[in-house]
């Protein structure tokens, strides 16, 4: 089948439609005439993949990687047409889900410089392939393992070669391929720790050792017949325990589960934006907080704060954080922020980073029963958080909106709202 790509929408597919059936299309771009693959069904629209590319935009590049659909599906877009479909896509979700216009003055924040290799994390399967384990992506909104030739373009350099050298360790021992579930890569800036997660529990032959391509190495459990989001229990590492990162002057330590921003850079622009909205002497509430990267990190004079996170071990740092920097007016409190609602109250800045459903109902209802004079809301789910404002906009307007291409040749996008009371 042929199809003509009329626009990309959220979510990074191409919108074609053919004798009155809508069809969302991979490895398309607008004005582009393909012929497709029909990978999924259903009654309204049908999803697919370009085989071929008989129209061809002037905007097509020649992907790097073979396996660019599971991994980075915008890679075979110019930059300057992603940034434009990035704002293009953002105005359409904000109208539809909230009813605010976004005008043609929408920044998106993004480094020319850093396309590729600027992920800090990166997490890979395992499949045999050739009589040898490899890394692999899940193929694009399916369930087979896409084998990987080498690493991913998007990791740093150095948790390329850390991988590799993972990855000769386990052929070396003859690692059980079935037992394998993922493994974990984390870059400080100077050193690469790694997680390797297991979902059998096996005897390994020898460690590895730890030098210049790997700071060290812990092997987690996840017991198959935990819900997905259960964390895994440490067996046993060597090496080194964390990372640190210095944001601000301040030291902040982190772990393999703990959440730490993949891109550090726009990171750091994303935080001096909300530090230009956090007023001297306030006392903030940092929500899904992490280890305190936003709350800690902020370069005011904060009169006091809480930082409220789920993750034991990620609470565990921030405590670790607050002392080591000597930070006598914070505290960091291990509950589910829907559970943590005592501490919005009128008199707080309060801070969001939530994971991608967005805020919870009783955070909502919580907020508009108390009424912060100011909220914060710093999302990697445009749709969630429109869906989130259009309920905030009985008593909230907005005073500041921005968008942050934290991961470039990929659809994903993350938007900064600072909303006042009206």
């Amino acid at each position: 089948m042929n199809l003509t790509i009329e626009k990309l929408v959220f979510g990074g597919q191409g919108l074609a439609r053919h004798d009155g059936k809508v069809y969302f299309v991979w490895n398309a771009l607008p004005g582009e005439e393909v012929e497709v693959e029909i990978v999924k069904e259903s009654k309204n629209f049908s999803e697919a993949v370009a085989t071929k590319i008989i129209k061809k935009s002037p905007h097509r590049l020649v992907p790097t990687e073979d396996h660019f659909l599971s991994c980075s599906a915008w890679q075979i877009m110019d930059f300057e047409s992603e940034n434009e479909w990035k704002k293009i896509t953002a105005k359409e979700v904000y109208q539809k889900f909230s009813g605010l216009t976004l005008d043609d003055s929408l920044e998106i924040v993004s480094d020319e410089k850093s396309q590729i290799n600027y992920r800090n994390k990166m997490e890979y399967h395992f499949i045999e392939s050739d009589g040898e384990i490899k890394f692999a992506f899940f193929e694009r909104g399916g369930a087979f393992l896409v084998p990987l030739e080498g690493s991913c373009f998007l990791a740093n350099k150095e948790i390329e070669k850390a991988g590799k050298f993972i990855l000769a360790w386990l052929n070396g021992i003859k690692a059980p391929v079935k037992a394998l579930k993922t493994l974990i890569l984390r870059f400080d800036g100077e050193k690469v720790l790694a997680g390797l997660v297991i979902r059998e529990k096996i005897k390994f032959a020898s460690m590895p050792e730890i030098g210049d391509d790997l700071a060290g190495l812990h092997i987690f459990f996840a017991d198959p017949q935990k819900p997905s989001n259960w964390l895994p229990n440490k067996l046993k590492f060597v090496g080194k325990e964390f990372l640190t990162a210095k944001i601000n002057n301040r030291n902040l330590n982190y772990g393999l589960l703990s959440f730490f921003q993949v891109n550090e850079n726009i990171f750091y622009q994303a935080l001096e934006d909300i530090s230009n909205f956090v007023d001297e002497d306030s006392q903030i509430v940092d929500f899904y907080s992490g280890v305190g990267t936003i709350g800690l990190g902020i370069n005011k004079k904060i009169k006091s704060g809480v930082l409220v996170e789920v993750n034991p071990e990620a609470v565990k740092f921030a405590k670790e954080n607050i002392t080591k920097n000597k930070i006598k007016n914070f505290k960091a409190v291990c509950a589910q922020a829907e559970k943590a609602l005592e501490y919005i109250t009128k008199d707080k800045t309060i801070i969001f980073d939530p994971v991608r459903a967005g805020l919870h109902p009783n955070i909502i209802k919580k907020v508009l029963e108390e009424k912060p004079g100011k909220i914060i809301y710093l999302s990697c789910d445009p749709a969630t958080q429109a869906r989130d404002l259009k309920q905030l906009s009985a008593i909230y307007s907005v005073k500041f909106f921005k968008l942050y291409n934290f991961f470039p040749r990929t659809p994903h996008i993350e938007a900064l709202v600072v909303l006042e009371l009206k």
